[in-house]
């Protein structure tokens, strides 16, 4: 269920994150368009993620975020991640799918192709938490030398995932008064 932001939810930022969302549902692109858009955000949406892909190749003005469904024809979204890492490693990686994350996505994530993961159908209040977190990790190291430093320990980290130094363990979370897994 996708719902407009009020203006009190809206990101206080100097410089708008240029969002780039790719989605085969046109009802989903112009949804999460409308939505983005509504809270501040400078937004391109594509039908596919080679179209996304080929855009990228032939446009000077970079995405700060990239949002792509797994599920599309052509390109799956986990490979789009990947070539978009190589092609702009500063841009934040995001995987928007309606399937419950797979082994396949935990390579992703190992590997650095996939920073972030958003279930679709969750409030669109999760989409805007990840986007105003990347947000204000952008205005914290405001660019310069920090940001410099920045990419430089992402490549190092990045390094290790490709050489296999990193192993990612996942514990559960559970509610102490019921037992129940959160």
């Amino acid at each position: 269920e996708m719902r407009e932001c009020s203006p009190e939810a809206s990101i206080e930022m100097e410089a708008p994150l240029r969002v780039w969302f790719a989605d085969d549902e046109a009802l989903v692109r112009k949804a999460l368009g409308r939505l983005l858009r509504g809270s501040g955000y400078e937004v391109r949406t594509f039908e596919t993620g080679d179209a996304l892909l080929e855009h990228l190749g032939r446009d000077a003005t970079r995405p700060d975020v990239i949002i792509c469904d797994a599920d599309m024809p052509g390109t799956h979204g986990i490979d789009v991640l990947g070539r978009v890492r190589l092609l702009v490693p500063d841009a934040a990686r995001v995987l928007y799918t309606a399937y419950q994350p797979t082994g396949r996505v935990v390579e992703a994530f190992n590997e650095g192709s996939v920073q972030r993961f958003i279930r679709k159908g969750q409030d669109a209040t999760e989409i805007e938490t990840v986007l105003a977190t990347l947000a204000e990790e952008r205005k914290v190291l405001g660019g310069g030398r920090e940001a410099s430093h920045l990419n430089a320990m992402r490549a190092d980290l990045d390094a290790l995932i490709v050489d296999e130094m990193c192993t990612l363990f996942l514990q559960p979370l559970y509610d102490a008064s019921s037992g129940r897994m959160i």
